[in-house]
């Protein structure tokens, strides 16, 4: 038998340990790709105005009325993003002939606003309802709600404009 040689050490183990934090890694990356995947796919964040309908603790008549609001503003909503859409597309589609008509141009975005105005109106002839449901402290914590949102959204355009 052969006695070790004096002053002799082990064989490194940094391969093996290498490859166990590499694997430990790859691991915990996947576990956290699936869990997001799966929260996005299964817990959907909950919409602004549901959440605004929450924080005013509403009883089943102001429910009602504020369901009825939230049709208009979902239906109007969507058709006011189907029509812009469609004048949008014959803008690029005047913008991108060789002579662009300037009155035609200044027709369509004529109309864009006037939808908006339309949508605008429309909603806020639904709201009146509803806040007539409300209690006096109810309205004020929905327009102090709904103004703090305006001011967040207002800070939002700021900020992404040049």
């Amino acid at each position: 038998m052969t006695a070790p040689l004096e002053g002799a050490t082990s064989p490194p183990r940094t391969k093996g340990r290498l490859v166990k934090v590499a694997l430990a890694l790859s691991l915990a990356l996947n576990v956290f790709f699936i869990g997001g995947l799966l929260y996005s796919k299964f817990v959907r964040p909950t919409p602004p105005l549901i959440q605004l309908g929450r924080e005013l603790n509403l009883e089943p008549d102001q429910r009602k009325a504020f369901q009825s609001f939230l049709k208009v503003v979902w239906s109007k909503g969507a058709a006011l993003r189907d029509d812009n859409l469609k004048i949008g597309q014959q803008i690029w589609d005047e913008l991108s002939q060789a002579k662009p008509d300037a009155q035609k141009l200044s027709a369509l975005f004529a109309q864009v606003a006037n939808n908006r105005r339309d949508y605008q109106t429309a909603v806020a002839t639904a709201l009146l309802p509803f806040l007539e449901t409300l209690s006096l402290e109810q309205r004020e914590r929905f327009i102090e709600i709904s103004k703090r949102r305006q001011a967040v959204a207002n800070r939002m355009r700021q900020l992404l404009q040049p």
